[in-house]
């Protein structure tokens, strides 16, 4: 299809031919958490997180949001943070303006913890760890363009015993000023021909900074990731071994289609004590169920390492 949304097994995921109100009753479908003035929706692929063009057969969420709150019986939906249009799983909204300020607030102090899974084109080693490696956004790509020494250090972490990985940052003209920190912890929970399934928690917020930590800075990047696989050439789609095609049930010319493998899966937010007074320091986890591509790999519904109740 022109507009990307190719899944596997041929299915496609396209919102040019739905009307406002049936996006709407779609967007309400996929409601996960609505309790204590936050909700939590599932987004699915290819909805828009922000103002402003989308991509054609996508759509914004932030334009059915007035339809969305109507339908929840509330004045205003607030959107609170957002995830990549190619992304799934959880984004939060809030019915007051209160509970805005609370969550952003929880954001900015890094008080909210989110968790995604994703598949990886080959398996990270280690198996484990944390990749600490500053990202700076390039004027010119509009994208995270650093480069690294390869110079990777090994030490523990705290009482985890992680493998931090990090690299010596080169200055360049692009990326003297502006560097921001990223980290990211990471798990491999699950390991299938050359693929892996892969728990990370973002601990700092940089624009794609999961999707530049396993393709750039571990050398696994999320599957139909075709923008960070290679450093190379950026024009070029993402290349897979056909074991994975064949399991993925699609075509080698059709992997530029192939979606993002990457699902925000469940997210810990701390209540506001105004809205549940009977335990000022509660922390509400929030879940989501794994979208069709996930399942279609086989590997949620066959293992047992991860949380099956949310597939």
């Amino acid at each position: 299809k022109e507009d990307g949304s190719v899944l596997p097994n041929k299915r496609t995921w396209s919102f040019a031919s739905l009307k406002p109100d049936e996006i709407v009753e779609f967007l309400y479908k996929n409601i996960v958490w609505d309790k204590y003035g936050i909700v939590a929706i599932n987004k699915p692929y290819n909805v828009c997180c922000q103002g402003g063009t989308v991509a054609r057969g996508s759509v914004n969420l932030i334009d059915h949001l007035p339809g969305l709150a109507a339908r929840l019986s509330c004045p205003h939906l607030h959107p609170v943070h957002r995830i990549d249009r190619t992304s799934t799983g959880i984004v939060l909204l809030a019915r007051t303006e209160q509970q805005a300020r609370h969550l952003k607030l929880c954001f900015k102090e890094r008080r909210i913890e989110k968790y995604y899974y994703c598949i990886t084109r080959d398996v990270p080693s280690p198996l484990e760890g944390i990749v600490d490696i500053p990202l700076t956004a390039s004027a010119k790509h509009r994208d995270c363009d650093w480069r690294a020494a390869l110079r990777p250090t090994q030490s523990a972490l705290d009482e985890a015993n992680l493998t931090v990985l990090t690299r010596a940052r080169v200055p360049t003209a692009s990326s003297r000023s502006g560097a921001k920190e990223a980290v990211t912890r990471y798990r491999v929970v699950d390991k299938f021909e050359r693929c892996a399934l892969v728990e990370v928690q973002p601990l700092t917020g940089c624009k794609h900074q999961i999707r530049v930590h396993l393709g750039y800075g571990l050398n696994t990047p999320v599957l139909g990731d075709h923008k960070y696989s290679s450093m190379r050439d950026r024009l070029m789609p993402q290349r897979l071994p056909e074991s994975t095609l064949t399991r993925l049930g699609i075509r080698p010319a059709r992997a530029r289609d192939l979606p993002l493998f990457l699902h925000c899966q469940r997210v810990a937010v701390p209540v506001d004590p105004s809205k549940s007074p009977s335990d000022s320091a509660s922390v509400s986890v929030i879940k989501a169920p794994f979208p069709y591509q996930f399942v279609r790999v086989s590997v949620i519904h066959s293992r047992s390492k991860i949380d099956t109740e949310t597939c």
